[in-house]
């Protein structure tokens, strides 16, 4: 079985944008949601910024920070190996879950949607309460009861921001 090797890192140099007083945040997140399934972000910054590094480990990435010289931080964000493989597969099975879980667990996945990926998701029931939270533009979504008590959910993300 071959392996396919995992994308070169997004570089993202956030030094001009801060200087221009734009949301970092922002941009650092939309860099995120463009980043390819296995793919690293590279981010360059004046200052090493601790509560991000603890936003991207919370959602699985493992995190290398280095000062090169003085005001120029390289933080590496790397997705975790088993990240990649599950994020090629995006599908959840939320029948077993009881209301708010398959809303929890929906919106969570949804978050780690790239552009272009699509989730699956298998629920007892239609998830309107999942499509009020999607419902920003930032995702699509369409869904069809398969069988008494067995709904198919697509969503796909089509723009760049988070949840």
């Amino acid at each position: 079985m071959s392996t396919t090797p995992s994308p070169e890192p997004r570089l993202l140099d956030v030094r001009p944008a801060l200087a221009r007083g734009e949301n970092l945040f922002a941009l650092i997140m939309g860099a995120k949601a463009d980043l390819e399934v296995g793919q690293a972000l590279h981010l360059i910054a004046p200052f090493e910024p601790i509560p991000l590094l603890a936003h991207f480990q919370a959602e699985g990435f493992t995190v290398e920070t280095s000062l090169v010289k003085p005001s120029e931080w390289h933080i590496v964000f790397s997705p975790a190996a088993d990240q990649s493989i599950a994020s090629a597969l995006r599908e959840l099975d939320l029948r077993e879950l009881d209301p708010p879980g398959p809303l929890h667990k929906g919106l969570a996945a949804a978050a780690r949607l790239a552009r272009g990926e699509t989730l699956v998701l298998h629920t007892r029931f239609r998830p309107v309460h999942l499509f009020e939270e999607l419902g920003a533009g930032d995702f699509d979504f369409e869904t069809e009861e398969t069988a008494p008590m067995h709904w198919v959910t697509h969503i796909w993300r089509v723009a760049s921001s988070t949840l």
